[in-house]
């Protein structure tokens, strides 16, 4: 079975849990990391022998990953989903969900057209 290369946005619950999970998960290749706090990324990035990205358009676009796991704060989470959707990218949506209905609309509107999880 082929290994997922995943990457976590978000170092807050993210670090704590997400990147801890996907590290250790034989299904899962962590090759990623992305947070705007640059002292937290480089040190996460250290700890899991990753790549780091400040710049979420640029991890989406340039890490070839198959998921990304996505902790950034919730007034994120629909814009974050939709581009990495876009750009042929399975989404772990850390809850809540959206800040409103529109954006969860929004977000499974956008599943469903690109066909991604």
């Amino acid at each position: 079975m082929k290994k997922l290369k995943a990457a976590v946005v978000g170092l807050g619950m993210g670090l704590e849990f997400h990147t801890k999970m996907l590290a250790e998960h034989p299904n899962f290749e962590l090759v990623a990391l992305c947070d705007i706090n640059q002292e937290k990324l480089n040190a996460a990035c250290e700890k899991y022998g990753v790549k780091g990205y400040t710049d979420y358009n640029t991890l989406i676009e340039e890490s070839g990953i198959d998921l990304v796991v996505i902790a950034s704060p919730t007034h994120f989470h629909r814009d974050h989903s939709i581009f990495a959707m876009e750009h042929g990218i399975d989404v772990f949506l850390e809850k809540p969900m959206a800040n409103n209905q529109q954006d969860a609309q929004d977000i499974a509107a956008c599943m469903q057209r690109t066909g991604r999880n």
